[in-house]
């Protein structure tokens, strides 16, 4: 007899952990419209996502997030770079650009320790699909990746929101608001 009551809790423990807790999230909402200015934490830097975006749950739950307003969508993303300031520039644009781009000057010396800001834009002429912009934040090994995607006047008319969201990164243990307007 108690061996099958226990067997029973067995079964309905496994069913409880693989049926129904992974349905869970799909029971909610995919993303939440911010109804005041949300500061969300990435591994070495937070970002402030103003009133009126909406924000992937899932993508900020990792760390990454993904907020849209209207066409517009903007990813954040942070990571490791020791190398120079140039490579950086010139790698992070050939992650997420698939056709060319345009570069900014970078110094050959750049290294984030000041704390830089470098903007990326695609090349007159791009096909559809790339980014309207990629912003690259960094200070000194961490560095900040933002990118924008939509259509190019729905990303102008948005631009203040967007410049006000680069504004906003602070990297953990620095200086704070190495972003600024563009």
């Amino acid at each position: 007899m108690q061996r099958a009551l226990w067997l029973g809790v067995v079964i309905v423990t496994l069913v409880s952990f693989g049926i129904v807790i992974p349905t869970l999230p799909s029971l909610g909402p995919d993303t939440r419209l911010l109804t005041k200015d949300d500061t969300l934490e990435l591994a070495m830097a937070s970002v402030t996502i103003p009133a009126g975006w909406d924000v992937d749950i899932a993508s900020a739950a990792l760390g990454r997030p993904v907020a849209a307003q209207g066409d517009v969508q903007i990813g954040i993303a942070d990571a490791l770079w020791l190398g120079g300031s140039s490579r950086l520039v010139e790698r992070a644009a050939g992650m997420v650009f698939a056709h060319a781009a345009t570069l900014p000057d970078v110094p050959a010396d750049a290294n984030g320790a000041d704390g830089e800001q470098w903007e990326i834009f695609p090349a007159a002429g791009a096909e559809d699909g790339d980014p309207q912009r990629l912003i690259v934040l960094r200070r000194d090994t961490s560095v900040v990746l933002v990118v924008v995607r939509g259509p190019e006047a729905d990303v102008a008319a948005l631009a203040d929101s967007i410049d006000s969201i680069v504004a906003s990164v602070e990297f953990v243990g620095l200086s704070p608001k190495v972003g600024g307007p563009s």
